[in-house]
């Protein structure tokens, strides 16, 4: 990202973290998280359980996020999350929730953020 930023000219490239896409890959999401931080700026928010053919709601799964959020929010991020959770199927690239388990997922990271003492709208 340092090259990145620097041949790019400054802000104009950032990472979006997604923990989920570190489980299902066999990587640690913390050290993810610890490697991309400074440069984060969006994240997706879903959660994994290593071998799932689909995501859990955040939290319930290996992906760390309230340990990540709790970062993010101590160190002042202010930017935009996704909630794209694969509660019924899905991979690092694509997925579906569904209607009817989408309010769950909602419930979920919100309570992460007001557990991290966020602010959100």
């Amino acid at each position: 990202m340092e090259t990145v930023t620097q041949e790019a000219g400054g802000d104009h490239f950032a990472a979006v973290y997604d923990a989920a896409n570190y489980v299902f890959c066999g990587y640690d999401p913390w050290v993810g998280w610890q490697m991309t931080r400074p440069w984060t700026r969006h994240f997706h928010i879903k959660d994994w359980i290593r071998g799932a053919s689909h995501g859990s709601l955040a939290g319930g799964g290996q992906g760390r996020l309230p340990e990540v959020m709790a970062e993010a929010v101590a160190m002042n991020y202010d930017g935009f999350a996704t909630l794209e959770p694969h509660l019924l199927g899905g991979g690092p690239t694509g997925g579906v929730t569904g209607p009817e388990l989408f309010p769950r997922a909602a419930t979920a990271y919100k309570n992460i953020l007001d557990r991290a003492g966020a602010r959100y709208q």
